[in-house]
């Protein structure tokens, strides 16, 4: 027992001791000296992309300081940036269950799960993170299409009206929900209830007025226009319901200027569609409106069905310069480059036709179609050789293509 005593009292003295304390002061000093140099040196290692070499010094880290969790968050985003998501999302896993609403943690796991195209995990990250950064809605928009939870992601779109406003963006989200959704009466469903809910948005009604019409349900649509004009007594979309009206009444001049008055203000293309082939219609029956619809659909009108069928056909010179200006929004779009060039030969602009289609075979260099073009606007500007020679090599990229082959044939005759 005495042996024993003295023992502890010792060690006690010793724990006492201030050269002891000195001692163990320095042994830490020490540790995290050498933490915080593996530490950054690991921060440095990333920066340059050397992700292993990273990896290894946070492992060091962690020998010295197992409970530090940002090394756990570090080898997580190192373990992302190898593409060995699982063990970056089970180090990213570790930390959120300690910092559960920080928001750089939520971010590099919902990174793991965008890229690894896990919306089931993705979702519940974006909800946490909806609520600090309102880009997430659209995000959970999508997820919840994904997924097949459309009322959910109709709410999400309905959170960004709520922050930002109604736009265009949102209305385009909704389309591609209903759409997925493949029902079009979750579409109509949906809207009668924001009408009937008496909605702040005039848009939710005018589509609403639309599919009614589309449907042949004439009695629901004037319905939903009562309550638009009530609701909404100044907005121009009850001119939808007007212009309707207005043709059955034969106030043509009336009418136009509705049919304008929408289109001005929707940015709903099926609508713009419907109220532009009542539009043709009277203007095939009364030509003084011809001008009017052909500068709407120039001014207004973006879908290419329309312009090809209501602008191009009536007049080629103005439905060049559509296609010019769509062209330089979108410089490599191949139909358009077609479309355009097409027009150029058409109006003998042969030295425009040879320059740009030889711009589009820098971009695709294995289409016959600009080899059959450039052939033909090179014959037209006097280089017979070189039209042989693009004529023969669009013939070797052709697949299945009896027309443009039968095209093809027919030049070669005229210059052999």
């Amino acid at each position: 027992m005495g042996i024993i005593f003295s023992t502890q009292v010792n060690f006690a003295q010793e724990i006492d001791d201030p050269d002891f304390d000195s001692i163990a002061s320095k042994k830490i000093n020490q540790e995290e000296n050498q933490f915080q140099e593996k530490f950054f040196d690991a921060l440095a290692q990333k920066a340059i992309e050397n992700y292993d070499r990273a990896i290894d010094l946070l492992e060091a880290c962690k020998k010295i300081n197992p409970k530090a969790i940002i090394v756990d968050f570090e080898l997580g985003k190192n373990y992302k940036s190898l593409k060995n998501y699982t063990t970056a999302e089970d180090y990213l896993r570790k930390v959120l269950t300690q910092k559960p609403t920080d928001n750089d943690v939520l971010r590099e796991l919902y990174e793991v799960y965008a890229l690894t195209q896990n919306a089931e995990k993705a979702i519940p990250i974006a909800e946490k993170l909806a609520t600090q950064n309102v880009d997430y809605y659209e995000d959970l928009a999508n997820l919840y299409g994904l997924t097949h939870q459309y009322e959910k992601a109709l709410a999400s779109v309905e959170k960004l009206d709520e922050k930002r406003g109604f736009n265009e963006f949102h209305q385009e989200l909704r389309g591609k929900i209903f759409a997925k959704a493949k029902n079009p009466n979750f579409e109509m469903n949906y809207l009668q209830e924001q009408v009937d809910g008496n909605s702040a948005n005039p848009n939710f009604y005018l589509r609403l007025m639309y599919m009614y019409k589309t449907t042949n349900q004439k009695n629901k649509m004037v319905e939903v226009a009562q309550k638009l004009q009530k609701n909404h007594p100044n907005s121009v979309l009850n001119d939808f319901y007007g212009y309707q009206v207005a043709l059955q009444e034969n106030k043509h001049d009336e009418a136009v200027v509705k049919i304008k008055n929408v289109v001005h203000h929707t940015e709903d293309e099926s609508v713009k569609k419907m109220l532009l082939q009542d539009f043709v219609k009277l203007a095939q029956r009364d030509t003084k409106y011809k001008n009017s619809l052909m500068q709407l659909v120039e001014s207004e009108i973006t879908d290419q069905e329309i312009i090809e069928n209501y602008y191009v056909s009536e007049d080629t010179k103005k439905g060049y310069n559509v296609y010019i200006k769509q062209l330089e929004n979108d410089p490599t779009n191949f139909e358009l480059l077609k479309k355009v060039i097409e027009l150029e030969l058409e109006q003998k602009a042969y030295d425009l036709a040879y320059k740009r289609s030889n711009a589009a075979l820098e971009i695709y260099p294995s289409q016959p179609y600009f080899y059959y073009y450039k052939g033909v606007a090179a014959s037209q500007i006097g280089k017979k050789q070189e039209a042989i020679n693009l004529l023969k090599e669009g013939l070797d990229y052709i697949i299945d293509d009896e027309n443009l082959t039968l095209k093809i044939n027919t030049e070669l005759k005229k210059l052999q």
